[in-house]
């Protein structure tokens, strides 16, 4: 505020609607012109004069100079927080500032009570940033400084990120795709453990399928990407070359979309699958020999049923392979086994498309049932399977959300793959006890089981926190950490394990309203 400019005008203003100086003409005039500063005449070169009235120290007076009254001439007049005369200083502590304003945070002086003031530069965002209540950064504000390895600012304990800001990952990378957002729904990593993600980021009017490549310390290495679909699910095999499955818009339906790439990214082949009613490819998985096993769901006319398709390396397809149990049914995770065998975790839906049950099959290469497993079919609070792998032996471990009376829990288990008998099954509730699921699961080189989904889902903001949990090929818990902001809806949706054994997570973050992010965490063993 230009305050010495506002009183003058102010001044100036009156004088012109009074008749500032009586209006004297003639002899009067001459007085006027040959008067001095205080006798209650404005003469030439004076602002004003009030005669005794004016005053050096008294608010909005006429000053003894003849002067008005203006921001450093030592009196605090209306529109002043202060007035220190020649002491007023934009650069001194605690003075009073050139415009007669306070000493404030964020005017760029350190004052009293101020642990830093770095003015317009003050952020609550930017890492090493004096905050914008003058307060140095530390660890719990929320952001992740130069001597910080993590900071989500709230006081969960084991959610990625420990009270110190230290965090249980050895790395973690995060991509909005540039702020329209993306997200990260499986990974998988190849023989130099290079890792792979697939996923999918906002496009122009739809969401493209992304694929990149980043390498063991998570420098990225190459991205592709392909418009109008979703990236469901990404293999590699013993070349290095990269499968990946998803749906792409084909009009008003879906269709299944396969696609080869070599280890630089380029493409090899591109296969996809659209029958009467539409289809989607869940996941994929590679067998010993290149060939490429993709599972989902399609529809021939009536109902869905679930479709597995076989691709030779040179992507040459083979005869579908279309399943019903009876209901609106989708494959949900495919694995081959060490016998070239599929293990298959699927889920089935009522008319109304509410879940109803889940199955667990294994099947030959060319579909012939080898035997099945049903968990609550029909039941009115139907368990859920989201994923399965095998181990070096072939037997299954699945991934998926067990009903309870209060809640629903992060299940793992274990069958017999000769059998499909149980062998082990395993839970975790949420601190919070409340919705939780195991969305991915993998093994390891030593048969350890890798699982993450998310815990403590709010149905209602849509909030939740990553959970990533590591067992031993007998069950036992080896590990178990959580990640993501108090509020915001974090989700694993993707893990996997390089030579040494270090664990790959992938998945989305950000605030459930807001634009999200894919991650990539790597943990050690």
């Amino acid at each position: 505020m230009n305050r010495l400019g506002s009183n003058r005008h102010g001044w100036l203003l009156a004088c012109v609607l009074a008749g500032c100086g009586g209006g004297s003409s003639g002899s009067e005039q001459e007085e006027q012109d040959t008067g001095t500063c205080g006798n209650s005449v404005m003469n030439p070169g004076e602002e004003c004069d009030t005669g005794a009235g004016n005053s050096d120290t008294t608010a909005d007076a006429c000053r003894t100079t003849c002067l008005l009254p203006a921001c450093g001439d030592g009196a605090v007049d209306s529109g002043e927080d202060c007035d220190d005369g020649a002491t007023n200083s934009d650069e001194a502590a605690d003075a009073c500032r050139t415009d007669c304003g306070p000493s404030s945070c964020g005017d760029g002086v350190v004052d009293t009570g101020e642990e830093c003031d770095d003015g317009s530069d003050n952020s609550d965002d930017d890492a090493d940033a004096c905050r914008e209540s003058c307060e140095s950064p530390t660890c719990g504000d929320g952001v992740a400084d130069s001597d910080e390895e993590c900071d989500d600012g709230d006081d969960i304990e084991n959610n990625g990120c420990f009270g110190d800001c230290t965090s249980p990952a050895l790395w973690t990378v995060t991509d909005d795709s540039g702020g329209v957002g993306a997200l990260a729904t499986d990974v998988a990593v190849d023989s130099n453990d290079n890792i792979l993600v697939v996923g999918s980021q906002a496009g122009s009017g739809s969401d493209d399928i992304l694929v990149r490549k980043y390498d063991p310390d998570g420098v990225e290495i190459w991205t592709q990407t392909f418009a109008g679909g979703s990236g469901n699910s990404i293999a590699v095999d013993s070349s290095d070359n990269v499968f990946v499955a998803g749906s792409i818009t084909a009009g008003t339906l879906l269709n299944a979309w396969v696609r080869k790439y070599d280890p630089a990214g380029g493409v090899l082949w591109t296969q996809t699958y659209g029958p009467t009613g539409g289809a989607i490819a869940s996941a994929i998985d590679v067998d010993a020999g290149g060939n490429a096993y993709a599972a989902g769901g399609h529809s021939l006319g009536a109902g869905i049923d679930i479709w597995v398709q076989a691709y030779d390396s040179a992507g040459n397809p083979g005869a579908p392979i279309s399943i019903d149990d009876g209901f609106g049914d989708q494959a949900n995770g495919i694995a081959v086994d060490p016998a070239g065998d599929l293990l298959i975790a699927s889920q089935s839906s009522d008319g109304a498309g509410i879940v109803v049950g889940c199955s667990m099959r294994k099947i030959t290469a060319a579909g012939g049932a080898v035997w099945s497993r049903a968990y609550a079919v029909g039941g009115s609070d139907a368990n859920y399977l989201f994923d399965v792998a095998g181990d070096s032996l072939g037997n299954p471990v699945l991934g998926g959300e067990l009903i309870g009376t209060t809640a629903n829990d992060f299940w793992v288990f274990k069958l017999n793959g000769a059998s499909g008998g149980d062998l082990w099954s395993q839970t975790y509730d949420g601190p919070a006890s409340g919705i939780d699921g195991a969305l991915a699961i993998a093994t390891d080189g030593s048969d350890n089981v890798l699982a993450t989904g998310g815990v403590d889902f709010n149905s209602s903001t849509g909030a939740a926190l990553m959970v990533l949990q590591k067992r031993t090929s007998s069950g036992g818990e080896v590990w178990t950490w959580l990640f993501g902001r108090e509020g915001d809806a974090t989700l694993g949706l993707g893990v996997a394990a390089d030579s040494a054994g270090n664990v790959i997570s992938v998945g989305r973050t950000g605030e459930p309203q807001g634009t999200v992010s894919l991650f990539v965490r790597k943990y050690a063993p």
